[in-house]
């Protein structure tokens, strides 16, 4: 029944023969030709002020009413072929809705073979002159009223042709007496279908190319956020929370654990509470892992699931308890898209997008979106994962290589912090050391190895391991240094480090110490005064085969701290390393007495940020004055241990004001008693043992205990030592016992001693 397309594109002012009678006549038309031609050019400027695809649509049906209709309805194909409806509206919403429920009977009954459906897929108008003539459809007798208010009289339904494509469908119904459609009509409607299918496809494709460029700007937004970051619980927070209310109301990311089960790390709604509701309805309703469909079934099989409309009946088929479906119906899903998160070749999870309050619905455009989204997530979230266990693993291994507990020296308090870093995989360069020398001096040791990883932390474990041997060999820092940096020529790769090595002596309260490239010590004085000790500065150790590093002497009186630290610590963008040691320098002289209470302060101050870039490793000395009243140290059972020893008690006993053939009788005799432990107790096996004093009066009461086996003298020569410190000391008595054996020795000291 389509006329020509051109007839109503050339009408003039004169009346068309067609059109000459009143909008009651049927042979003529609805609209006369000069009214038309105004409804045409108003029709044209409310369709060129917006590009808005919906408004467009909306604007298109409520353009005919009620000049040409009474009422009017634009059917739309949707990419996924189903159509989209948008009325013009009735004063009666009881009305509007029965026109809704009366198409709907419509299709079920008819099918495609008339209605707009037949009209979009034929391209054939309908025209219906008087209804009266046209065979009904069961209509529920509840409702005749509203089809006799309705008082339907004539409609056309007329195809929407865009750039050779039908696009959709225009019904135009008539309910006044005597507006009934003619031919004439008709062919106005083709016109104005014309008119109002290029405005719709316009705005269609003017809103596409918007969509994709604002996808487009959404995606390289979500790549630029996703790779600020190699946190896997940061990355996923960002990828939830980049989709509200962008692309759905909810969204909820489940990952795939170590041990294979499913946990949620991430949900993410605008409102809060709505996101500890579903959370607690996953608590109480945890999904099944062999379901066929959803989260375990997307994870199972790589491929997507997706949803465009969440009726009622298929929550009632899905969910059998009554409880949690009152929940979800509460939840108000319209439309969901469930897609994997795979990542070189693995399946680490799933991203749920949902919607829900907003009522809008997902489509296949929507879904290859997500899909696009999902597997930039999943490489970010693999990328964090690797970062993890690589981060754990250099952490580990740096903590590894520390010393796991710091030298027990009396007159000598010790602490050391270590923080790896936290933002990038840059642990793995810093490390401290104390080292308990043979000749009763200690070692401390601060250094920072170039570079970062796993790499890092290898050569950190191996400078480490060489100072510490070359330090135990003697010779002093600036020799020790010195023979590792010969050593570091022999590394595949040139290895740097900067360091600061000291050896402090407690029996003259002093350190000489060697600082290779390495931020300066700081020294507080007991009335809280800072001084930054620069000595004689080398050059980093693995720089130059030839470098020449020379100690410097540093006196640490009683109750002085010495505070060695790495650069992580003072350290910032944009500051010169002056100023930071600067800062350094008031924090540590505004820091709590105790040792302990001093490093976490220190830390705090200076690096309150729980992100750190760097490592960051401080060690703390300080002298102590001796306490004359007792004596305790727990040693290795090697004869090295002895002459170590050997220094402290000779320092304790000084404090007791015995005489200096006192002292060596004492040292003598313990030093014996000592030995014996060690040579007779254990055998080959590592193990410790135990010496204590007390001064109690004029009194010195000295223990030697370990706790292995003890075995009797052997041999011609043999026993000697228990001779001599029955000769030292006034009274001895040793008790086996199966736990081990104790030698208890005692003297008394003074003038009179």
């Amino acid at each position: 029944m389509p006329v020509a397309p051109d007839r109503w594109d050339t009408i003039t002012a004169e009346p068309h023969a067609a059109m000459a009678d009143n909008e009651t006549h049927h042979g003529g038309g609805v609209l006369d030709p000069q009214r038309a031609l105004g409804f045409l050019a108003e029709a044209s400027a409310v369709l060129a002020r917006s590009l808005d695809y919906e408004r467009t649509l909306s604007e298109v049906a409520q353009l005919s009413v009620p000049e040409f209709a009474d009422w009017c309805g634009v059917d739309v194909v949707q990419p996924d072929g189903s159509l989209r409806q948008i009325t013009s509206g009735h004063p009666d919403p009881r009305i509007e809705d029965f026109l809704m429920e009366l198409r709907r009977r419509y299709r079920q009954e008819k099918g495609t073979s008339e209605g707009a459906m037949h009209v979009i897929a034929t391209g054939e108008s309908e025209l219906m002159t008087d209804v009266r003539n046209a065979p009904r459809i069961e209509i529920p007798s509840a409702e005749s009223g509203l089809y006799e208010t309705l008082s339907a009289r004539s409609y056309m339904i007329v195809p929407m042709v865009a750039r050779g494509r039908t696009i959709g469908a225009l019904t135009f119904l008539s309910t006044r007496e005597g507006r009934n459609y003619t031919p004439v009509d008709l062919d106005f409607a083709h016109h104005l279908a014309r008119r109002f299918a290029l405005a719709a496809d316009n705005s269609r494709l003017y809103q596409e190319a918007e969509e994709a460029r604002e996808r487009l700007t959404f995606l390289a937004r979500a790549s630029e956020l996703l790779a600020q970051t190699l946190e896997l619980e940061r990355t996923l927070e960002q990828v939830a929370y980049l989709t509200v209310p962008r692309l759905a109301d909810w969204c909820a990311i489940e990952l795939v654990g170590e041990d294979g089960s499913v946990y949620n790390a991430a949900t993410a709604h605008t409102d809060p509470e709505k996101v500890k509701f579903a959370e607690e309805i996953r608590k109480r309703y945890p999904a099944d892992p062999s379901s066929p469909t959803g989260v375990p079934n997307v994870i199972r099989t790589g491929k997507s699931e997706f949803y465009s409309e969440i009726p009622d009946e298929m929550l009632v088929q899905a969910i059998d308890d009554p409880e949690q479906l009152r929940l979800m119906r509460e939840i108000g899903l319209s439309s969901i898209l469930i897609v994997p998160l795979t990542a070189r070749a693995r399946t680490l999870g799933a991203l749920t997008l949902v919607h829900a309050e907003s009522g809008r619905s997902y489509n296949e455009e929507d879904l290859r979106f997500a899909e696009d989204l999902a597997r930039r997530a999943a490489i970010a979230v693999d990328n964090a994962r690797l970062y993890t266990q690589e981060h754990h693993a250099v952490v580990t291994l740096q903590q590894s290589l520390l010393p796991r507990q710091l030298p027990d020296i009396p007159g000598i308090e010790f602490a050391a912090r270590y923080l790896p870093a936290t933002s990038e995989v840059d642990v793995g360069g810093d490390w401290y050391d104390a080292i308990a020398l043979g000749d009763g001096s200690v070692g401390l040791v601060i250094g920072d190895v170039a570079g970062h990883g796993l790499e890092a932390a290898a050569v950190m474990g191996q400078f480490r391991n060489a100072l510490r041997a070359y330090a135990l060999e003697g010779g002093g820092p600036g020799a020790a240094v010195e023979r590792l940096n010969r050593l570091t020529r022999t590394f595949e790769q040139n290895d740097m480090a900067t360091l600061v090595y000291g050896e402090f002596d407690a029996g003259t309260s002093s350190m000489r110490f060697v600082r290779a490239g390495h931020p300066p010590p700081l020294v507080r004085s007991p009335d809280g005064r800072v001084t930054a000790v620069n000595g004689q500065g080398s050059l980093p150790v693995g720089v130059s085969p030839n470098a020449r590093y020379e100690a410097s002497l540093l006196d640490l009186s009683p109750d002085t701290t010495l505070l060695l630290y790495t650069d992580g610590l003072v350290e910032r963008r944009g500051e010169a390393l002056e100023d930071g040691i600067a800062r350094l320098e008031r924090i540590l002289a505004d820091a709590p007495d105790s040792l302990e209470e001093l490093c976490d302060h220190v830390i705090e101050q200076s690096a309150p940020d729980p992100e750190r870039a760097d490592d960051i490793a401080v060690l703390a000395l300080r002298p102590v004055e001796v306490d004359a009243a007792s004596f305790h140290t727990s040693l290795r059972a090697e004869p090295s241990e002895l002459s170590r020893l050997r220094r402290m008690l000779m320092r304790w006993l000084r404090a007791t004001q015995a005489t200096a053939q006192q002292i060596y009788d004492i040292t003598i005799a313990a030093g014996e008693a000592s030995a014996n432990a060690i040579e007779h107790a254990y055998g080959a096996r590592p193990a410790r043992f135990e010496v204590e004093g007390t001064l109690e009066g004029d009194t010195v009461t000295v223990w030697v205990r370990d706790s292995g086996s003890w075995r009797a003298p052997r041999g011609r020569h043999r026993g000697r030592g228990l001779k001599l410190i029955d000769a030292l000391m006034e009274d001895v008595r040793i008790e086996r016992r199966k736990e081990g054996t104790e030698v208890m020795m005692r003297r008394r000291i003074g003038s009179e001693g």
